[in-house]
């Protein structure tokens, strides 16, 4: 459970990351620019990194990392231990620096909110209210554990913006680099070629929605031979994969969580139709989260979906953020403010269970 600190400290953290972001893209900061951002938001992602690099015992695989860190250069092939070339590089780099494991961390953070940060390249406007729904919905809290899969996630979110320009190398070379780090980025490849072709009615979403809640009863795993299918998510050493949700539901149990991420996942759908007759930019992005929603309908209770799942419901951050950007220019503050307080809630309810091994924060000591 949680102390004063640890909400104090996230708490600061979200509101602060989110604010400076949206300074840093308002009209009176956007000209002040380092590199590919404003000056205001670099602050804001410097807040972020400072916070996931300098924790210490915080995430239910921090140990895993910290002895693969400073283990590593004693690991042959005789210890079974196989990782991604991506990872092995940069941990070698600052081993051979003699560096801290909490710079592990802290670089890994900055590539992560880097690229989370520049896949809303093409809606710069809405990228503040993509990292408050990144914190509240629970994937801040998923990169302190899947450390590899987080830069993974947030890499293909960037790689999404460059296969709708149908710039297809920029999209090939994100997807690898990210892969180097996490190899199941890989099974993106061929997205670049269907992605935007896929222009389904909000009818066929629906029907779909529903099987996908029938589907959920059903004992599947007795039937598929996922065996066969795991190689390329679950051969390496240290994984986290799970989207976030409670013991219970791991146990194909439907439980409160599940049935609430269903409605939230149904809210998305009611808003898609309008939305993307409104802004047909916006279809892709629906098309990408609404897959996860029908992959955690169904499969949540399953490793090896729950891996493929994150990369899709990672777009959800995207789409809540044209609803509420929706709602406040069509004036239905309360509908938004609502919104925006269940997420918080709903954010103070993760910090308060620990979800992933995440409370109590703790600072590293130097």
């Amino acid at each position: 459970m949680a102390d004063a600190f640890t909400f104090f400290i996230y708490l600061t953290t979200m509101f602060s990351t989110v604010l400076l972001v949206k300074a840093g893209y308002s009209s009176s900061q956007g000209l002040v620019r380092i590199l590919p951002m404003p000056l205001m938001t670099i602050l804001g992602l410097i807040v972020l990194v400072t916070i996931t690099g300098l924790r210490h015992e915080v995430g239910e695989d921090f140990q895993g990392y910290v002895m693969y860190f400073y283990e590593q250069p004693f690991f042959d092939d005789s210890t079974g231990f196989k990782m991604e070339p991506g990872y092995m590089f940069f941990v070698k780099l600052l081993t051979d620096l003699n560096l801290k494991v909490w710079t592990f961390f802290t670089l890994f953070g900055f590539i992560t909110y880097s690229l989370l940060l520049l896949s809303f390249r093409d809606f710069k406007h809405l990228t503040y209210l993509g990292v408050f729904f990144f914190m509240t919905f629970g994937f801040y809290f998923f990169t302190l554990n899947g450390v590899r899969q987080g830069v993974a996630v947030a890499a293909f979110g960037l790689a999404t913006s460059y296969s709708l320009e149908r710039k297809l190398f920029k999209y090939i070379m994100v997807i690898v680099i990210g892969g180097l780090i996490h190899k199941s980025l890989f099974l993106f490849i061929p997205f670049y070629f269907v992605l935007h072709k896929i222009k389904f009615s909000s009818y066929i979403w629906f029907v779909l929605f529903i099987l996908s809640v029938i589907i959920r009863v059903i004992p599947i795993e007795n039937y598929l031979q996922l065996e066969t299918l795991t190689g390329v998510l679950s051969d390496t050493s240290i994984d986290y994969s799970s989207f976030p949700t409670d013991e219970l539901e791991a146990e194909s149990g439907i439980t409160l969580g599940y049935i609430l991420r269903v409605l939230i996942g149904l809210f998305i759908l009611y808003f898609y139709e309008k939305l993307t007759v409104l802004n047909p930019k916006y279809i892709p992005y629906f098309t990408l989260t609404l897959i996860g929603i029908l992959l955690y309908n169904a499969f949540s209770h399953i490793q090896f979906f729950s891996r493929l799942t994150v990369y899709f419901t990672f777009f959800s951050i995207f789409t809540l953020s044209f609803i509420v950007d929706y709602l406040t220019k069509t004036k239905k503050f309360i509908l938004k403010d609502s919104i925006i307080v269940f997420f918080l809630l709903l954010y103070c309810y993760s910090i308060y269970v620990g979800e992933s091994g995440t409370s109590p924060y703790k600072f590293i000591s130097f």
